[in-house]
């Protein structure tokens, strides 16, 4: 048996990649910041005509058909570039989701078609990302799925230490109009594990930046990346990634197989508080190493060490942690 990524994954992952790195510059990003606009509409669009927001819908709903295990280097490298725009909760959990539904109420073929948004909040989420550009929020009543629109609820724009990274707080009533399904434990899994994807990527960016700048800055006549304390730390830095990648890869091949499974041998549930435990824990990462990445590319003078340094800490956290 072989464990490696197909031709084929490399090869969508690669596009993706070199897509993002091109269109989410540090230039770039710091002109959305200063327009204050919530997403580059050019780079969104290149995104949907790349077919990545259908990625994880089934083939006769107009989707790809594809799984987890292709789906997990595109949200590697959309961490990779600090991406503001929703592609990894649309993509990742909202569309996955609206296909499992027996009744969409038409949104699937909305974000597949139309290029509409759908919003996500698992669980035990106090705050929605990005729910005032969605067309209709996914929200949670206990296990209850509801679909509401943007008649049906109430935003609060709240703190967040990653200014790309927009919450808000949603007033809204459960009611059975609003119902669409029940049952998160697999959309609160995949946003754990697409998390942890997109913390792997920004944490290798974090390193690259860090490595950069060890080799162009010079200190005593030469590089500071020649000293072997600051070369012991992008090592260690750099082993823990190396360390935290295989696991978020694996954890990927176990929710590929999961739903390859048939239905009656899917009874083996995560429990939904371990579940929503989870996606809160890896959602502070995203917080700090989202912070730390805009700082850097948003304000000339920060160290990239001290970025290294962070990502070091974060992932000694993150190797406790099992998917």
């Amino acid at each position: 048996m072989q464990f490696a990524f197909t031709e084929d994954q490399l090869a969508i992952s690669q596009a993706a990649r070199e897509m993002l790195v091109d269109t989410c510059t540090p230039v770039d990003l710091r002109k959305l910041l200063e327009r204050g606009d919530p997403r580059d509409d050019a780079r969104w669009r290149t995104v949907q005509e790349m077919g990545l927001v259908g990625m994880l819908a089934p083939e006769d709903k107009g989707g790809l058909g594809m799984n987890e295990t292709d789906f997990v280097g595109i949200a590697e490298a959309a961490g990779y570039v600090a991406l503001p725009e929703p592609l990894v909760e649309l993509a990742g959990v909202a569309v996955p989701l609206l296909a499992g539904l027996e009744d969409d109420r038409g949104w699937l073929e909305r974000v597949l078609n139309d290029g509409a948004t759908v919003a996500v909040a698992a669980p035990g989420a106090p705050f929605v990302a990005d729910a005032d550009t969605a067309g209709a929020l996914l929200l949670a009543d206990g296990d209850n799925i509801h679909l509401i629109t943007s008649n049906g609820f109430a935003l609060e724009r709240q703190q967040s230490a990653d200014p790309f990274r927009r919450l808000f707080a949603v007033d809204w009533s459960p009611s059975a109009d609003t119902k669409i399904g029940s049952g998160w434990s697999r959309s609160a899994d995949r946003g754990a594990l697409f998390a942890a994807a997109e913390l792997v990527g920004l944490g290798q960016r974090c390193i690259d930046m860090a490595v950069a700048y060890a080799k162009d800055r010079n200190q005593f006549g030469k590089p500071i990346g020649s000293y072997q304390a600051v070369k012991h730390l992008l090592a260690t830095a750099q082993v823990k990634i190396e360390f935290a990648r295989p696991v978020v890869h694996a954890a990927a091949a176990e929710a590929t197989l999961r739903s390859q499974r048939p239905k009656r041998r899917t009874s083996r549930r995560v429990p939904r508080s371990r579940s929503t435990a989870r996606w809160g824990l890896l959602g502070k990462w995203i917080c700090i190493f989202s912070s730390s990445a805009c700082s850097r590319f948003a304000t000339p003078g920060v160290r990239p060490l001290d970025i290294a340094r962070a990502s070091s800490n974060a992932f000694r956290c993150y190797q406790q942690v099992r998917i």
